[in-house]
C-alpha cells in the first residue's frame, strides 16, 4: 500500500530439518505482520520466535497444533508483562520436546529461561 512494505521476512518451516510447525509459523507470523502495520512500516521488522513458542507454548509440537492455540499462549504471556522472545535470541530449530529427528533428541527443549532467549554468554 502506497509504496510501503507491511510484510515480515517468510519463513520456512522445514529448515534446518523437516518440523510440522506450520501453525507456530502462521500465528507468529501474522503477530510480526501486525506489529509492522501498527508501526506504519517504519524500523526495523520485529521477527517473534517460533521455537519459543515451540519450547513453551503448550500449544502444539512439530506434530502439529492448533488454530486458536497460539494466540491463547501470546495473550496469557502479555498479560503476564513478559512475552515472545525474539528470532535473534531463540533461533528457529525446527525441534520440540517429543522431536525424535536429526539433532533433536540430543538437545533440552524444556521451556527453561536458556531456552527462551539465549544470549551470548548461554
Amino acid at each position: 500500500k502506497d509504496g510501503v512494505n507491511y510484510c515480515t521476512e517468510s519463513r520456512n518451516q522445514h529448515i534446518p530439518q523437516y518440523c510440522g510447525s506450520c501453525w507456530a509459523h502462521g500465528s507468529v507470523s501474522a503477530l510480526a505482520d501486525r506489529i509492522k502495520i501498527a508501526r506504519g512500516g517504519m524500523g526495523i521488522d520485529i521477527n517473534p520466535s517460533v521455537q519459543h513458542m515451540l519450547n513453551c507454548g503448550g500449544v502444539g509440537s512439530c506434530h502439529g497444533g492448533s488454530v486458536d492455540g497460539p494466540y491463547q499462549w501470546l495473550k496469557r504471556i502479555s498479560a503476564t508483562g513478559t512475552g515472545i522472545s525474539y528470532e535473534t535470541s531463540q533461533p528457529y530449530m525446527a525441534c520440540s520436546s517429543e522431536s525424535k529427528d536429526g539433532f533433536c533428541p540430543n538437545a533440552d527443549w524444556a521451556c527453561t529461561p536458556l531456552n527462551m532467549a539465549r544470549t551470548c554468554g548461554s
